[in-house]
């Protein structure tokens, strides 16, 4: 099976722009500027989005920094492209706190697999949701058993209705409540990865693919 990566890392203390020209001068790509998110300024790096985060409040707005990695092939496409960037972001003097944290998707899957992962976050995510800051607890809740308990051939609109979802179908939207659970299977419908966002801030490569990524492919294996 063809696995795809994505990776997003919170941060702050540092203006947008400065990370945007900072990621280009490591990546030898232009900054180039994206559309704005409640009217703060965003940007786009060799595949790299620099955007704006409402949940990160200890900085003010042009302070408060998520950064999307492109798609990434492979685990070792990871490791090969991911580390200049996140070296870039600890030079420019990028900060976390305890309500940041690092969101890793997982691309490739199909409907039927992403809720088979669901079915193992039920015995499997309690240690994880345990090790995450107290203060990002409410954006990695426990994946809902009525999700769970659904038939692996359930349709995205079952999926959503078990989920709590009233939105209609033709307004999909991004900022959705039912989103913040560690599994985010609202990603797999809204963008087509499953989004785990069990894991604490880093820019260690070391525990992003020693520690996190492990954790990911253990729960792979065990779905699939």
């Amino acid at each position: 099976m063809n696995l795809t990566l994505g990776v997003e890392i919170e941060g702050g203390g540092v203006p947008r722009e400065t990370v945007a020209r900072a990621l280009s001068s490591a990546l030898g790509a232009p900054p180039l500027k994206g559309r704005k998110q409640r009217s703060h300024q965003t940007y786009s790096v060799g595949g790299y989005a620099i955007t704006y985060d409402p949940s990160l409040k200890s900085w003010d707005g042009d302070r408060r920094v998520e950064i999307a990695s492109p798609v990434f092939s492979d685990r070792e496409d990871l490791r090969t492209r991911l580390p200049i960037v996140l070296a870039t972001l600890r030079d420019v003097g990028l900060q976390q706190t305890e309500v940041c944290g690092t969101h890793i998707h997982v691309g490739g899957l199909s409907l039927s697999q992403a809720l088979s992962l669901a079915r193992v976050a039920v015995t499997e995510e309690t240690p994880l949701i345990a090790r995450a800051h107290k203060r990002r607890r409410k954006f990695c809740k426990p994946v809902r058993e009525s999700v769970a308990r659904l038939p692996l051939d359930s349709t995205p609109e079952e999926v959503r209705a078990a989920a709590g979802d009233k939105t209609p179908q033709a307004r999909l939207m991004h900022y959705v409540p039912w989103r913040h659970r560690g599994l985010n299977l609202h990603s797999f419908l809204y963008r087509g990865t499953v989004e785990f966002r069990y894991f604490n801030g880093t820019l260690s490569q070391e525990v992003l693919d020693g520690e996190y990524l492990e954790e990911v492919y253990r729960w792979l294996h065990l779905a699939l």
